[in-house]
């Protein structure tokens, strides 16, 4: 009876060194799957874990672009069981993913290990919800601007007029056509505006980038300059409306040189 407890003893003993002798060679060099998101213009302290490695060394540091390598053979600095290097920000002045690869003497052993991390022009990356947010606020930004263009071409400017060119009403439906106008250069600015906004954060091509801010800064000036004419123009219309209203009191019609239906 003793000799089987003591059996049972061991056996337990055993399964314990070997679950513990698993657990420490796993977590013996740890292999980051992802190093984070970091800023554009910023160093990226690259770091590697083991727990028994004597040296840990990057074989190399590729780009984004054609997997180009920014630096080869480096050896780590050694802290203990962290192995850092710091990686200058002339190498990461493109956006996107980047990955390192490297190896340590894990259990004396060469071990190759690997992983990425990403620079952003924000030093953040969208998620699936924000991603899905944005994508929705732009499209409804560009339909309202179809919406207020297709109507600022649709509604009709001067009044009726018969085949003399003389009106008896005023046609006030014009202002819903200069407001037309308006709103579709507004939202065409707003979609603009987040579009040059995600493009800044995670474009990769500044050409691009480039057109992209400058059709924005000629809208944005024009919409500006676009809200001061409107404003005037219709304190111009009102005026030439209450002209024509006391006429037409007068006289039933109204001369209207524009003879024409649009």
């Amino acid at each position: 009876m003793i000799n089987k407890k003591r059996g049972d003893f061991n056996f337990v003993w055993i399964l314990l060194s070997v679950i513990l002798l698993t657990v420490s060679s796993v977590s013996a060099q740890e292999s980051l799957e992802g190093l984070g998101t970091f800023k554009i213009g910023e160093d990226v302290l690259l770091v590697q874990l083991c727990g028994d490695c004597t040296f840990n060394n990057i074989t190399s540091v590729t780009g984004p672009i054609n997997a180009s390598e920014l630096i080869t053979n480096i050896n780590m600095t050694q802290e203990g069981t962290k192995f850092t290097f710091l990686l200058d920000k002339n190498n990461l002045t493109i956006p996107g993913t980047y990955n390192v690869n490297g190896v340590g003497d894990k259990d004396g052993v060469p071990t190759i290990w690997s992983y990425t991390f990403e620079m952003t022009k924000t030093g953040e990356t969208l998620e699936t919800s924000e991603s899905i947010l944005y994508i929705l606020i732009l499209i409804a930004s560009f339909l309202l601007f179809a919406f207020f263009f297709y109507l600022a071409i649709v509604i009709p400017f001067h009044p009726p007029v018969d085949e003399k060119g003389f009106a008896t009403k005023t046609n006030k439906i014009k202002y819903m056509k200069l407001l037309s106008i308006w709103f579709a250069h507004g939202f065409f600015v707003w979609f603009l505006t987040i579009l040059l906004g995600i493009s800044n954060s995670f474009l990769n091509l500044e050409i691009t980038l480039g057109l992209l801010r400058t059709l924005y800064l000629i809208f944005y000036t024009l919409f500006r300059a676009n809200t001061i004419f409107l404003l005037g123009f219709i304190m111009i219309l009102i005026y030439k409306d209450i002209l024509l209203n006391k006429e037409m009191r007068e006289y039933g019609k109204a001369f209207i040189k524009e003879n024409n239906q649009g």
